[in-house]
């Protein structure tokens, strides 16, 4: 059984707790948070693991491709963090997709490995079917209708953490009552959509919202 744990919350915290040339304590608390979440985990989903990936984001990402705003009001991260992540690289099962988030890795394996996956981000645990919510310490279970409901509110809704700009309230109202009625056939809420601006902003956040990228989605198209 594989669990991919969305590492960079981890490496955030371990870099706010120690100074960014204290690598040795850092690499230190990083080893041992991780161990304690494993095994947390372990108990909850009532699972053993015989793989644990460490799943981290790249500085770059396809997303900004898409839209050049795209988490422009985060903060830079922290000092440290490139070399704290390259030793945990040399200690641990880590992997960084070339213009992928973690998210993504986390939605790959979850989608095509069936594996377990942990994280804080509600991006994440709202669009796999099994997840551990790190910060809160349940278990979350989505149903595909459920995991379908999700990404295609955001995308109605925005993001204001990731700078994902929502549709217009007109469009908004009436598009998440409709996502009530038609959560299987979410994919026609588009027809609702009589502005060409409108339904190119929302073809553009299904792209950022969704973690599933890698799987086939299908193809949303406004004329």
């Amino acid at each position: 059984m594989i669990l991919v744990i969305d590492a960079d919350y981890l490496l955030y915290v371990t870099l706010y707790y120690f100074r960014k040339d204290d690598t040795l304590n850092q690499v230190e608390y990083f080893s041992k948070r991780v161990r304690e979440l494993v095994k947390e985990i372990e108990i909850a989903l009532g699972s053993e693991y015989d793989e644990v990936i460490l799943a981290f984001s790249d500085l770059v990402n396809f997303r900004h491709e898409i839209d050049p705003m795209y988490k422009a009001k985060r903060k830079p991260r922290p000092d440290g963090y490139l070399k704290l992540k390259a030793e945990i690289g040399a200690n641990f099962n880590v992997e960084q997709w070339d213009n992928f988030e973690a998210d993504d890795i986390c939605g790959w394996y979850a989608m095509y490995k069936g594996a377990d996956i942990a994280s804080q981000d509600n991006d994440v645990y709202t669009q796999v079917p099994v997840a551990y919510n790190i910060s809160a310490k349940e278990v979350v279970m989505n149903s595909p209708i459920e995991i379908n409901v999700a990404l295609y509110k955001k995308a109605i809704i925005g993001d204001r953490v990731d700078n994902v700009k929502g549709l217009p309230k007109k469009y908004r109202n009436k598009m998440l009552e409709m996502l009530e009625l038609i959560p299987k056939d979410a994919q026609k809420l588009i027809q609702l959509i009589d502005d060409q601006e409108v339904a190119e902003l929302y073809i553009k956040n299904l792209s950022l919202v969704d973690i599933n990228r890698l799987h086939e989605n299908k193809v949303i198209t406004w004329n």
